[in-house]
């Protein structure tokens, strides 16, 4: 994905984001879950698993089984992924749009009140009707429909915000080591990988800071 698609993508969730913050807007959880992934750089199927709360089962560091929980008070995220454990503390906007996330779906026949039945949420990104996270050929589907939307290329898939999270992560100054750790990269060379999608505008600074003719 482009620097440009890149921006467009990330500024049409921002001013989503915004609007439900203020109740301008209705709750999309698709919209607010791909807004995560392009603000934490974490994979689709990390995402899409969050849960609002540790299980039993949710223990040990490297182990087969992957399992992604918040916090109580949904600070802190911790991730194992692919045998990489890793875990880090979200800021304040980031905890503020988990807020506001529902945790229930009443569900039942609308002219029936007798039908209706409380869904407690399990995963914060959750079909009600079949209690568990939606699947990845859903999610690929509605990105689709996402990018057709706000006008940009359909040939890309949720992976590439991954990449355009660790682009933009090094056009910043951020740490190798440091992003590397934060996606979970088992390698600092995956990482560094994405150095090559750097543009030509983003070398001017070393061209202009270097080159002096007086």
């Amino acid at each position: 994905m482009s620097e440009t698609e890149w921006r467009t993508l990330k500024d049409y969730l921002n001013n989503y984001i915004t609007k439900l913050l203020n109740v301008k807007e209705e709750y999309d959880y698709f919209k607010v879950m791909i807004f995560l992934q392009m603000n934490l750089g974490m994979r689709i199927g990390e995402v899409s698993t969050i849960k609002w709360e540790k299980d039993e089962r949710d223990v040990g560091k490297g182990v087969s089984r992957s399992y992604v929980y918040l916090s109580e008070n949904n600070s802190i995220l911790t991730i194992n992924f692919k045998r990489n454990w890793r875990q880090f503390k979200l800021n304040k906007s980031l905890q503020k749009i988990l807020n506001i996330i529902p945790r229930e779906t009443k569900i039942g026949r609308k002219v029936r009140e007798s039908t209706h039945r409380i869904i407690h949420h399990k995963f914060i990104f959750e079909n009600p009707y079949t209690l568990k996270s939606y699947p990845t050929s859903s999610i690929s589907r509605f990105f689709t429909r996402l990018l057709r939307e706000v006008g940009v290329n359909e040939k890309y898939t949720t992976h590439s915000l991954r990449h355009g999270f660790c682009v933009e992560c090094i056009r910043k100054g951020i740490d190798i080591f440091k992003l590397s750790k934060f996606v979970g990269h088992k390698v600092v060379q995956m990482t560094e990988m994405y150095s090559n999608h750097l543009s030509v505008s983003d070398f001017d600074e070393i061209t202009e800071k270097i080159i002096e003719i007086k």
